[in-house]
């Protein structure tokens, strides 16, 4: 798929092979120059933070209920609370379950 652009600031795409001629603009038969689409000139790296899953073990809610999560960062942030990491990432262990597992430690000892 080729985008193309005319003098006139018309826009069009077509299949067209390789260096293949171009065609004059479709409304006003202007003179035409390849471009691209936004879709192409955006960065391919780029990925969001929205996510639209329903978690139903490790990082579901309190009462044992399926939770929804709609971005990356809410989720990871659940699981490292609960003391999971996201495809092998590397643990970040929060603050509550360090004191929780400080405290289990110390009735051990007792």
């Amino acid at each position: 798929m080729r985008h193309f652009i005319c003098t006139q600031g018309h826009t069009f795409s077509e299949v067209a092979w390789g260096l293949a001629d171009t065609v004059p603009c479709r409304e006003c038969g202007a003179y035409v120059i390849e471009g691209c689409s936004a879709s192409e000139s955006a960065s391919a790296a780029i990925h969001g933070d929205e996510i639209d899953i329903v978690v139903r073990h490790g990082a579901c809610n309190p009462d044992g209920s399926p939770r929804r999560f709609t971005s990356k960062s809410e989720l990871r942030r659940a699981a490292a609370e609960n003391g999971f990491t996201i495809y092998g990432e590397t643990p970040n262990v929060s603050g509550r379950l360090q004191e929780e597992r400080a405290r289990e430690r110390e009735e051990r000892r007792r």
